[in-house]
Order: structure tokens, then C-alpha cells, then sequence
């Protein structure tokens, strides 16, 4: 974030600059300010353990987080059976089914922890595993259908894209900095276990105020020309900077929006054209009541062949406004995205009586969603995705 770069210059004696482009600061953060239904996240907005800057940034803003409740049952759709679990892992009744799911986790860690955080071309297998995708690698070391549709769900649900588009070696340097298969799938001491009260988003205003004067809004960055003493920046306004140095937060694949004087190197010039963002509509559906959990159900749905992939409940902490929020990816965010907003409203209620099997999810009383690929300063979400063979060519 470049705020909290921002900040931390600041702390050390600094003079900083915030140029944002969009006209509030937080990036993929994205807390609607929504009359009727208070704060929502529309962007990202859980934080679990090993987060600990972010941890420390709410402690100094004075933000609340509260537990994400998983209570109850989570219900498992898949095409091959359907089923109601507690935890991360579906009890599957098949022994096979368990052995099969416990034995990729496993081998995906200890892979995972051969590929170094800082250099992940270095890993000695890198070209053999950039080669590859995740697909492919679940295709091959999986022998049960339910084991590898269970597989596909999480790493569809943490990339945005289809498996077939995700590196390998991408995925596996992906999981080793964030901890773990268990910890970024996991709710309690994973990567969704708590949310801030009134939206993360306010981590980002947060800092901004401590920043004061020198953030400003509206004001892309189209220009920057730069040699080993000085930086010139201009802004979309004609307006011009000059600075020492220049630290860019803007996703890499925008990047080449700004013209560089000189050029970027060739190499970062072909990797930005081929790190594509995910692709995901984050949707929050409203209910009169938590009706689910009358039925010993947490909201928490995974599907691995359904319009919406993964949902979770998303009632406000003091149980106000009875929601789950549903994540639509990759392949069919793509499809949905060219259909209206009642249309993918309609969809996700369908879809929701069928994997809870209750019709009363069918009466929603409101809807709120935001397409993340139509976001011209993100360009998609969560974050930017490898392809095969991109890692060991550019890094």
C-alpha cells in the first residue's frame, strides 16, 4: 500500500507525496458507505494470523476486528456428492476420499516450501513446475473426483481464475509466503478469520488522516521521467512533481498506462503484459433473517461446478442485517458479467436454496455487488495471477 509506505517515510523524517487515482483512498479495499445496510466490504476485508502489519495499523487507528463465525454446519456441493462438515476438511465417509485430499495438501506444503519467497525462479524444480499448471498438477497427483473438485475450489476461490491459467510454481510461491494450504483456506487461524467493524477500508482513511495534506485524490499518474538524481511525475491534470524517488503501488498489470522516460527494461515491460488480474464480482445478498442458522448452518457454502464458487455469511457483528456474501470467479465472472445485475441477483438466490436446500433463500429483501474487472484502476481482483512459463522467463 502506498500509504503505508507513506507513513512509515513520514516517521523516518520524510517529506511524502500520495498521488491516488481514484477519487478515495483504499484501492481494493472498498467499504460502501450504504444507507440502508451501514458499511459493506465490497473489496477485500479479512485479516488472520501471521498478518501483523495490518494487525498493528488497526491497533494505532483503533479498530475493532471481530471473529468470523463458522458455528454450525458448512455445506460442501460437489459433483459427485453433497455433504455438511465442521472445519477447513469435508469428512468424506470414502477413506480413499481422505487419504486423497490429506496427501495433496501435504505434498503441496512440503513443494510450497521449496520455492523461496523472495526468488521463486530459484527453486531447483522451477522450470519443471512452471511449465505446469495447477490443472494439470491436480489432474495428476489426485485419484478421487470429489478429492480433486474439493482442490479446485480453494484455488480457484484464492486466485480468481480458472486452474488451467494458474503456474504451478505461481501457485505453489504463492502459498509458501502466505503460510500454508490450511492457513489461507481456513477461517479460525486462517487468512478469513476476522473482519474489521465498519469496513476495512478504513485502514486506508485511517492512514491517509495521519498522512494529512499530502494525499490527492483524483490524480493518476500518466508521466514519469526519471535518472539517478531526480524524478519528474505528472498527474492526469498536467500537474508536475519532482521528487527523489518514486514508489509505485498501482497493480502491475496498469502499469504500462504511465509512460516512462526512459523506458522500462524490455523484461518488466512483457511481465506486466502477463500477469492478468483475477476476475471476480463480489456479491452481498440480504435477508429478512439468519434463517440458516435455525437450520445449524454457518452460510458457508463451497461449489465446484455452480455460479457462485465459495460463500460466507456476512451478518453485521451485532447480527443486524442478515447476509451472505458470494464470490463469483474466473470462468463465470466472465460470463455473468455481461448479464444485468437481476439476472446474477436471481442466480445466486437459486443457487443458494439448492446448496442449503431451503426454498426461503429465494426472498432476498436487497442485493449490493461490485464487478471488480470493470474497476479501471484494478483491473480485476484479488491480485495478479502467473501463467505457465512466466516466472522462470521474466522473474
Amino acid at each position: 500500500m502506498g500509504l503505508c509506505a507513506a507513513r512509515q517515510l513520514q516517521k523516518n523524517g520524510e517529506k511524502v507525496l500520495v498521488l491516488e487515482a481514484r477519487d478515495r483512498v483504499g484501492g481494493r479495499t472498498y467499504t460502501l458507505k450504504d444507507a440502508d445496510h451501514g458499511a459493506i466490504d465490497l473489496g477485500g476485508a479479512y485479516v488472520g494470523p501471521t498478518q501483523n502489519r495490518v494487525y498493528r495499523i488497526c491497533k494505532e487507528l483503533d479498530l475493532k476486528l471481530y471473529n468470523i463465525d463458522e458455528n454450525n454446519y458448512t455445506v460442501m456441493d460437489l459433483r459427485s456428492c453433497w455433504a455438511k462438515f465442521k472445519g477447513s476438511m469435508p469428512p468424506f465417509w470414502n477413506p480413499f476420499k481422505v487419504l486423497d485430499i490429506n496427501h495433496f495438501i501435504r505434498t503441496f506444503d512440503i513443494m510450497a516450501k521449496q520455492v523461496p519467497c523472495e526468488a521463486p525462479w530459484a527453486a531447483k524444480k522451477a522450470k519443471q513446475w512452471d511449465s505446469m499448471t495447477v490443472a494439470q498438477f491436480i489432474d495428476k497427483i489426485l485419484w478421487t473426483q470429489s478429492a480433486k473438485e474439493y482442490a479446485g475450489i480453494f484455488m480457484k476461490a484464492l486466485f480468481c481464475a480458472e486452474l488451467s491459467e494458474i503456474s504451478l510454481l505461481g501457485a505453489l510461491w504463492y502459498f509458501n509466503c502466505g503460510g500454508g494450504v490450511l492457513r489461507l483456506i481456513s477461517i479460525t487461524n486462517g487468512a478469513q478469520e476476522k473482519k474489521v467493524e465498519g469496513g476495512t477500508q478504513q485502514i486506508s482513511e485511517g492512514l491517509a488522516k495521519l498522512v494529512g495534506d499530502y494525499v490527492k485524490l483524483s490524480s493518476p499518474a500518466v508521466y514519469i521521467k526519471y535518472d539517478d538524481h531526480t524524478v519528474i511525475v505528472k498527474d492526469s491534470h498536467g500537474n508536475v512533481y519532482e521528487a527523489r524517488y518514486v514508489i509505485s503501488s498501482v497493480p502491475p498489470p496498469l502499469l504500462n498506462r504511465i509512460e516512462f522516460d526512459p523506458p522500462l527494461p524490455w523484461e518488466r515491460l512483457q511481465l506486466m503484459q502477463k500477469m492478468p488480474m483475477g476476475s471476480i464480482i463480489k456479491t452481498v445478498m440480504y435477508y429478512k433473517t439468519q434463517f440458516w442458522k435455525k437450520l445449524d448452518l454457518n452460510g458457508i457454502a463451497l461449489s465446484s461446478d455452480s455460479v457462485c464458487c465459495c460463500c460466507i455469511d456476512d451478518t453485521k457483528p451485532n447480527g443486524g442485517h442478515p447476509a451472505i456474501m458470494g464470490f463469483i470467479l474466473a470462468d463465470r465472472a466472465r460470463e455473468m458479467a455481461a448479464a444485468t445485475p437481476l439476472v446474477r441477483k436471481e442466480a445466486l438466490c437459486a443457487h443458494y436454496a439448492w446448496v442449503f436446500g431451503t426454498d426461503d433463500f429465494l426472498h432476498p429483501v436487497d442485493y449490493r455487488e461490485y464487478n471488480w474487472m470493470a474497476d479501471q484502476y484494478s483491473g480485476g481482483c484479488y491480485s495478479s495471477v502467473m501463467p505457465p512459463n512466466v516466472i522462470t522467463k521474466y522473474g
